[in-house]
């Protein structure tokens, strides 16, 4: 089965409150709705994006790997001021604590 299908058919909730309880799957769309709304415009208008690599949790938070493209890559911010507004947003629209690491 093509995963961009399964990806496409997952719906994105109207609140973010019930984030922990989502399944996998609905919380990397949920994130990749976030990517693309609030933070790759900022990457991009830098001349650079990032992409998200892999999703896993723990029992009280999400882990996310992205890796930084174009600009992003080489910047000095990327692993320092930029992850972190990266993790802040993530974080404020979800109402949970996801860590955003850089692979």
């Amino acid at each position: 089965m093509d995963l961009d299908k399964i990806i496409d058919d997952v719906k994105i909730p109207d609140e973010y409150t019930y984030f922990k309880e989502l399944p996998l799957l609905k919380k990397y769309k949920l994130i990749e709705a976030i990517f693309n709304d609030d933070i790759r415009p900022m990457l991009i208008a830098d001349g650079g994006n990032a992409e998200i690599l892999d999703i896993s949790e723990t029992e009280d938070e999400v882990l996310l790997d992205i890796r930084y493209i174009g600009a992003c890559s080489g910047c000095a911010f990327s692993s320092s001021g930029t992850l972190q507004v990266i993790q802040e947003t993530l974080s404020e629209k979800t109402s949970y604590n996801i860590t955003v690491r850089s692979v």
